[in-house]
């Protein structure tokens, strides 16, 4: 609270009745007391010059009951007194000068003036009483009140100006004085120190002028104050001024308010008002200027125009306010208001202090508050309210370098139909603690804008808003700092039907913690939210842009770095929803949602653009478009780095995603894509990498997920998938590593991995495939192992889509899994629908326990595999099959090698196989130079059921089958056998192992009902080191018929050729056609070869035998 340094005359402790009474000092005529206490004054008893009368007088006292009048001419204008005596004048009765109706009244005393709580003036002019030494004239002569003038001195003309020879003039005091004055002339106080104080007997102090201006005037120093303009003085007012209990009003019914001006160093209003009123006039205004300081302790200062009159201004400007409890109110009904303004070095406001501009049908005043340092707005009913009803609103503007609004301080601007202004506060530190910025409109009109400029700004529990609720607009908010901290903080521009506002939010360093930010429309469009800063860090707050019909963009941009946590950034609308954009070098989210969300309409999508790192922590990134209004709804993220980790992820439903990184990292996180029909996914980095649980999925009809890297790697049960009818491509610069059960989907028409490097370890790259289906493969080296997969399976009742894979070095294909799952190619059939084409191009294919399939496991046909290659190598229980395993026919089989096909069955049984059981079997047909087939290796186009075997057809330079190798076209059910036909343009070799144990076979069996079928073999020489080339009868259908051609012929080691029908068979043995133009050589039983080669046709059953030809 400021405290008063001085202290008032020592004349205001003095008793009050025992002054002596009213005497003439005889220098402007009689001399002597007057008789009363009914105290007559004639004019003759003064002096006149011109229409002024002037009397002088060496004391001056009216005590209660006691009256003066003064008699003259009704044409004078003006009374002039001055007391000479050095004893201050007391008034505590009646002054009557109605003899002279217009004329005004001065009275002068430099030694003081006492106005007690009877004192009355019936005067019908101005009334003014200092404690001046000098009265000025207009032609300059002065008055003065310190010693005797001569006559001839006296002027003619209106006084102007009061003047003080002493640097501290005698003080004024009020002690419960009443004035009300009839007439619309001015009153003033001009002295030194002036003080008004509650009397118990009379009460408060009563100052009522119709119209007329109030000047109280506590001047301190040497010069003069002029009577009407006492703003142009040309002394200090430094004196102190302290109203207590006081009352203050200009103004009333009929008459125009005037002007209240009060002037002092030291400034105390306790529970007093000054009010200028106009019922059917203008207002005056309130002028407020203390050198030193304003104490305000409750009271009011106001200007209220009642009808079609203009109040006027409240202007205060002190060093030093304080206002506690205080009311300052200016307020109008059909004019513009006046404005508010408050000017101080230091500015406290609290304790409920209410200060307030309105308006009932015209556009209400300003407020401004203006300190040079420091400000203070403070307590929970302390309001500063700029409101009107059927017009606009004033501005409130508050400036100063420290400003503190705290504890419930509120400021407002309020309309109903007009339009809210803005509340602007600036200040280079700002404090907002427990408060409210708020500018609203309450019907049709717009609210107004809130602009925050401060060099610091923090804001605790308090909100920050502009609101329309009904149907008008919500106005924007704009805050510039150089850094700002918001704690459970609002900042929100809202409306109902009405536009939301924007909100533009500018600062160096900017930290949230739990607080919003938002423009929000219930049932209309929604507004911007666009937040700069160097650093901003956002925890457990949301911003987001809200509307029914419409939501706006969502922009965040940082200089250097970006940190949420548990938080929100969204944009959504049941129908159309605005961009959400994040922006800085680095961008940390954690538990944190950036969405663009449309209800029932569409959404424009979400940015997040880093020029170093983008880090998503259990961070969610979600893009929702329901209609294809916004054709170009996408989620773009660009950044050197991105890394999703710990349940992070990114969905796209109805739009596409753009990914321009350069390296991607995914651990435990998935990206999803769910597009319109037609709408592309592109991702576009260095490095992708997935770690557990990464994921990267698209499902859209016809849509594309595009992933292009310089190295792709995918681990610990990762996963990159795609819905129904959505295509995928994959392409890396460098390398594509898949492990640990990481996985690539795809169920789309078309299917593109290309990389100079894939390797698949214990991993699968699979598609569900449709009959528009092309899968490619485009790769230098492919490494699957460990039960690494790549394949096509077809579920559809239409024919199945097409795997190609190509690459330009090898591919290998090797080992198990920990479950004993085989690597493997595959492109398989599962129901009604057929396999497609798996083709393989390398100049190297090696499988080494592993596989290539093309099976069918229904009833579609199983798929074709055509292997163009170099060199094919199976081992280590290796097979390349296309079976038919149900009722499915077999596919196809197809090996162009330009050098050597291989089989070994070391460490497994190595095959290539195109078996059937209840369908027609597959064919194989292998075109190489050379056709090695090692122990436990095996081509088989087989049937085991009502199916016929397929056909197996060779054609080599050189076939060499050894040990256990066999090559079989058999049926064992009731279908037919198939064909084989093997021609080696140079030979064909069949070696039996060491001791005759393991023989290599060329067969062509029957089993069962199965008729068999025909096995030919034509070469240059034939040489059988043991073996056997045989159509067996082991049951009730027919045996085929083999037919070999040949060169040179050479058997030995028990070698076989043989058409047999076994001891139990009924059906007819088959017929052994041996044609050689050449050597025939046929060698018997050896040492360690029991048994002698042969060639014949048996039988031991009830089955006709076959015959031998030569």
């Amino acid at each position: 609270m400021i405290r008063f340094a001085g202290v008032f005359l020592c004349f205001y402790c003095l008793p009050l009745y025992s002054l002596a009474e009213i005497t003439l000092d005889g220098s402007l005529g009689s001399k002597g007391p007057l008789t009363g206490p009914a105290y007559q004054l004639d004019a003759s008893q003064g002096l006149f010059a011109g229409n002024n009368l002037f009397h002088s007088f060496e004391q001056f006292n009216l005590n209660a009951q006691e009256s003066l009048t003064f008699t003259g001419d009704a044409q004078t204008q003006n009374l002039i007194n001055r007391v000479t005596g050095g004893f201050y004048s007391l008034i505590d009765g009646e002054i009557n000068t109605s003899a002279m109706p217009d004329a005004n009244f001065y009275l002068i005393n430099p030694a003081g003036i006492f106005l007690g709580g009877h004192a009355q003036f019936d005067i019908g002019g101005g009334l003014h009483l200092s404690t001046a030494d000098y009265l000025s004239f207009a032609d300059g002569i002065r008055f003065p009140a310190t010693a005797t003038t001569p006559t001839s001195s006296l002027s003619f003309s209106a006084p102007q100006a009061f003047g003080f020879l002493t640097a501290k003039p005698a003080g004024i005091r009020l002690n419960g004085f009443a004035l009300q004055l009839n007439n619309s002339q001015p009153f003033s106080l001009v002295g030194g120190n002036i003080q008004a104080n509650f009397n118990p007997d009379t009460g408060a102090n009563l100052i009522q002028v119709p119209a007329g201006s109030v000047t109280l005037f506590s001047a301190q120093g040497i010069g003069e104050v002029p009577i009407h303009t006492p703003q142009q003085h040309q002394i200090t007012a430094n004196g102190l001024l302290n109203l207590s209990d006081t009352s203050i009003s200009t103004g009333g019914a009929g008459d125009n308010g005037g002007d209240i001006r009060l002037f002092s160093g030291a400034l105390a209003l306790n529970r007093s008002t000054l009010t200028s009123n106009a019922v059917l006039g203008q207002t005056g205004s309130i002028f407020i200027q203390a050198l030193q300081s304003l104490d305000m302790q409750q009271g009011e200062i106001s200007v209220k125009s009642r009808s079609s009159g203009q109040s006027g201004n409240i202007d205060i400007r002190s060093p030093h306010i304080e206002i506690h409890g205080g009311q300052i109110i200016n307020s109008t009904q059909f004019r513009p208001g006046g404005k508010i303004n408050i000017e101080a070095a230091t500015l406290q406001i609290n304790q409920g202090s209410f200060i307030n501009s309105q308006a009932e049908s015209a556009t209400a005043g300003d407020i401004h508050l203006q300190a040079a340092q420091q400000m203070l707005l403070s307590g929970e009913s302390t309001l500063l309210l700029n409101m009107s009803n059927n017009g606009d609103t004033g501005q409130i503007q508050v400036n100063a370098p420290q400003l503190h609004v705290q504890d419930g301080a509120t400021l407002v601007t309020q309309s109903i139909n007009g339009q809210a202004r803005e509340i602007g506060l600036n200040a280079s530190y700002l404090s907002l603690n427990s408060a409210t910025l708020d500018s609203l409109t309450l019907g049709d009109g717009q609210a107004g804008n809130i602009a925050l400029h401060a060099g610091t700004l923090a804001s605790r529990a308090s909100s920050i808003r502009s609101r329309a609720t009904t149907s008008g607009d919500a106005g924007h908010i704009g805050i510039q700092a150089g850094s700002a901290d918001f704690s459970a903080s609002l900042v929100e521009s809202q409306s109902h039907t009405g536009l939301a506002g924007g909100l533009n939010i500018q600062a160096s360093q900017l930290h949230s913690q739990s607080s919003q930010f938002s423009s929000n429309s219930f049932a209309g469009q929604s507004g911007t939210l666009n937040i700069y800063g160097g650093d901003i860090n956002v925890q457990n707050s949301r911003l987001y842009s809200s509307g029914m019909t419409a939501s706006d963009t969502v922009q965040v941009q940082a200089n250097t770095v970006l940190n949420a946590n548990n938080s929100l950034f969204s944009s959504n609308s049941v129908e159309f929803s605005g961009l959400v954009q994040l922006q800085a070098p680095v961008l940390n989210l954690q538990n944190t949602a950036v969405t663009s969300l449309s209800q029932s309409g569409s959404a424009s999508g979400v940015n997040l653009l880093a020029s170093q790192e983008i880090n998503l922590n259990r961070a969610t990134i979600a893009l929702d478009s329901k209609t294809t209004a916004n054709s170009r709804a996408a989620v773009t993220v660009r950044s050197p780095v991105l890394t999703f980790e710990r349940g992070a992820s990114l969905d796209v439903s109805g739009g596409s995603l753009n990914l321009d990184v350069d390296s991607l990292n995914l651990n435990n996180a998935y990206i999803s894509v769910r597009n319109r029909p037609g709408l592309h996914t592109d991702i576009v980095l260095e490095h992708l990498y997935l770690g557990p649980g990464g994921q990267i999925g698209q499902s859209s009809k016809g849509g594309l997920l595009a992933i292009n890297a310089t190295a792709i790697e995918l681990q610990g049960g990762s996963i990159i998938n795609t819905g129904p009818q959505a295509d995928l491509q994959i392409q890396a610069q460098d390398s594509v590593l898949l492990r640990d059960n990481a996985q690539i989907n795809g169920q789309g028409t078309a299917f593109l991995l290309r990389s100079p490097k894939i390797q698949v370890n214990d991993s699968n790259i699979a598609g569900i495939s449709g009959s528009q289906s092309d899968w490619q493969i485009l790769t230098g080296q492919l490494m699957l192992q460990n039960g690494g997969h790549i394949g096509l399976k077809n579920e559809h009742g239409t024919q199945g889509g097409n795997l190609d894979i190509q690459a330009s070095d090898w591919i290998h294909i090797t080992g198990r899994n920990a479950l004993g799952r085989p690597a493997s190619l595959d492109n398989q059939a599962v129901g009604a629908g057929a396999a497609g084409v798996l083709s393989i191009k390398t100049p190297e294919l090696r499988l080494q326990g592993g596989n290539i399939e093309a099976d069918s496991t229904g009833a579609g046909a199983g798929g074709k595999i055509h292997i163009q290659t170099q060199q094919l190598e199976l081992s280590a229980g290796s097979v390349i099959n296309s079976n038919s395993l149900a009722q499915g026919a077999g596919g196809a089989i197809v090996i162009e090698a330009s050098e050597a096909v291989r089989l070994s069955g070391l460490a497994g049984f190595s095959s290539i196989q195109a078996n059937t059981r209840h369908a027609p079997g597959g064919s194989i047909d292998i075109q190489t130079p050379v056709l090695q087939m090692q122990s436990d290796s095996a081509l088989l186009a087989e049937s085991v059921g009502t199916g016929d075997a397929g056909s197996i057809q060779l054609q080599v330079q050189e076939l060499a089958l050894q040990k256990s190798a066999r090559i079989s076209v058999s049926t064992a059910g009731s279908g037919s056998g198939g064909d084989l036909q093997i021609a080696a343009s140079e030979q064909v070799t069949l070696q039996s192992s060491e001791g005759g144990l393991l023989q290599p076979a060329i067969r062509n069996d029957t089993h069962a009902s199965g008729q068999g079928g025909t096995l030919s073999l034509s070469t240059k020489q034939l040489n059988m080191s043991g073996g056997d080339i045989s159509i067996l009868n082991f049951g009730s259908g027919n045996a085929g018929q083999v037919n070999i051609t040949a060169e040179q012929l050479e058997m030995a080691a028990g070698a076989s050729i043989n058409a047999s029908s076994a001891a139990s068979a009924t059906g007819a043995g088959g017929n052994v056609n041996v044609s050689v133009s050449g050597k025939l050589s046929i060698h018997g039983q050896r040492p360690n070869q029991p048994q002698p080669s042969a060639i014949g046709a048996s039988t031991f059953g009830e089955g006709r035998g076959g015959a031998t030809c030569d």
